[in-house]
């Protein structure tokens, strides 16, 4: 981290330590989104079969050495062999788990031209309107009528020893994910339960 440093005609050092903190602060809020400074800490995969409905999901959050390869390499079997859907993929996801992947000297399964394999709902939400930036939070919120308040700091969670706090969270999101991919028609939605006798006497 750099060093940081309050403007010259700041006298109170009550300011100047707000100041620095603050500068600190948004410089690890924009860190985390560089893959030159941040790494991966947590994925979630949730798999859906063709009728739509959810198969067992995978949540990873660990700092501990080495995971973040092991995270990356997941991944890079999931987008390889199935289609994957995520929320601003093609802007910052995919280009972020590819960079890591070649800092970590890491192959890398897809055209990094296009992506092909990757579904970014984002882009889906958007179509052709240029210059909007839709927030997964606020785009639930309006198709399902849900808030998703999205995680800041994961690392600091793992660091304070809240990982299943990071798990149920990414659970969570994962559900909604699905859910406005449903919603949107990009995958079919599970079945409808029926009250049809399993048998009879």
């Amino acid at each position: 981290m750099p060093e940081f440093s309050a403007p010259s005609n700041y006298k109170d050092q009550v300011k100047i330590d707000a100041y620095i903190e603050e500068q600190k602060k948004k410089y690890l809020e924009d860190a985390a989104f560089n893959a030159m400074t941040g790494k991966i800490v947590a994925i979630g995969i949730l798999p859906i079969t063709e009728t739509g409905e959810n198969g067992p999901e995978t949540i990873i959050a660990s700092i501990a050495p080495g995971a973040e390869e092991e995270m990356i390499k997941l991944l890079h079997k999931t987008i390889k062999e199935d289609t994957t859907v995520a929320w601003y993929a093609e802007q910052f996801i995919t280009p972020f788990l590819y960079r890591r992947a070649w800092k970590l000297g890491i192959p890398t399964p897809l055209n990094t031209q296009n992506f092909e394999g990757v579904w970014d709902l984002s882009k889906t939400w958007t179509a052709t309107e240029k210059g909007c930036h839709p927030k997964l939070d606020d785009v639930a919120g309006f198709l399902l009528g849900v808030p998703v308040p999205i995680m800041k700091d994961v690392h600091t969670l793992l660091v304070d020893g809240k990982e299943q706090d990071v798990v149920i969270e990414i659970s969570r999101e994962l559900t909604i994910l699905k859910d406005l991919a449903v919603k949107m028609g990009v995958i079919e939605a599970p079945p409808e339960p029926t009250n049809e006798a399993l048998g009879s006497l």
